[in-house]
């Protein structure tokens, strides 16, 4: 079958755009998530990250002839009540600004993306407060992102009901222990608090990797992204996975620690502030949305 080549527009690409927002809304209604979501949905996030014509990229599309278009698209959806909720939240402290929602995974791999000698496959695994998100990235492009419900916080609040102490005590002995800066008494303390919590981080990632690995092979650079005093535990438990892809040997995890250096060079911080993470990778993307300077 000979394919005719056809004209790229940028009302073509729109189209394409729409028809897979459709698919993806019909998908999770339809699919595993389905029950999470048993109300109307809406889209709060629809990035073009990436265009291929005819296997190569260009940031260009527009009036160019091509047989074959690939486009790397990341759409987000929320159930409606919920994002009227956010919205109305948000208005109570900035009444007369617009509000304008982003996810945390596009905003992290934008920045990774950007940097120098980043690798054109690799894993996300960024532990947040409340929840981890595992993204996979093929040939530049985010291909899924699985997210488990648990966090930073979830190991802070077994610690602080197990020992019944305060969350504040949990979170700063927490902190210790993952700095390897507590004492014998301490440590044994706490690795029996989060026994359990650190258990179901590994089943649900390792998991999350099985999903992620069905259609792709799975990539072994790994960037780590979380608080700085957390990193060298979870890059531990990252290297305890054992991990095999269609009845091959273990794959062995190669991690990249996302700290503050990777960001200096596109982020300024007074000195005077204390740095984070997840301030910078956002302060970033924003600057990029801003300036429309985000990859497409």
């Amino acid at each position: 079958i000979k394919t005719i080549p056809i004209v790229v527009t940028d009302k073509y690409i729109n189209e394409l755009v729409e028809g897979e927002k459709k698919a993806f809304i019909d998908m999770v209604k339809k699919g595993v998530y389905s029950e999470n979501f048993d109300e109307k949905l809406e889209i709060i996030e629809s990035k073009l990250l990436g265009t291929k014509l005819n296997g190569y990229e260009t940031s260009r599309p527009n009036g160019k002839t091509a047989s074959s278009i690939e486009l790397s698209l990341y759409i987000s959806i929320l159930s409606s009540s919920f994002l009227v909720k956010v919205k109305e939240t948000i208005r109570k402290i900035f009444p007369a600004l617009p509000v304008e929602l982003h996810t945390f995974p596009v905003a992290t791999f934008s920045a990774i993306r950007d940097l120098p000698d980043a690798p054109k496959n690799f894993l996300i695994i960024d532990i947040a407060a409340e929840v981890t998100d595992v993204s996979i990235i093929k040939k530049e492009m985010i291909l899924q992102t699985i997210t488990l419900p648990i966090g930073e916080n979830s190991f802070i609040r077994s610690m602080a009901k197990s020992d019944q102490q305060g969350v504040h005590s949990a979170a700063s002995l927490f902190r210790l222990y993952t700095l390897g800066k507590g004492d014998q008494a301490t440590n044994e303390t706490v690795e029996t608090s989060i026994k359990k919590v650190s258990s179901e981080w590994q089943e649900s990632l390792h998991k999350a990797l099985t999903d992620l690995s069905e259609e792709s092979f799975m990539p072994k650079q790994v960037f780590l992204s979380c608080d700085d005093e957390l990193s060298p535990y979870f890059s531990k438990m990252l290297s305890e996975q054992e991990f095999n892809q269609f009845g091959s040997e273990n794959i062995v995890f190669e991690s990249n620690i996302l700290d503050q250096t990777h960001m200096m060079s596109s982020c300024a911080v007074d000195p005077t502030v204390q740095k984070s993470m997840p301030a910078m990778f956002q302060a970033v993307f924003i600057n990029k949305i801003r300036n429309h300077n985000l990859k497409s």
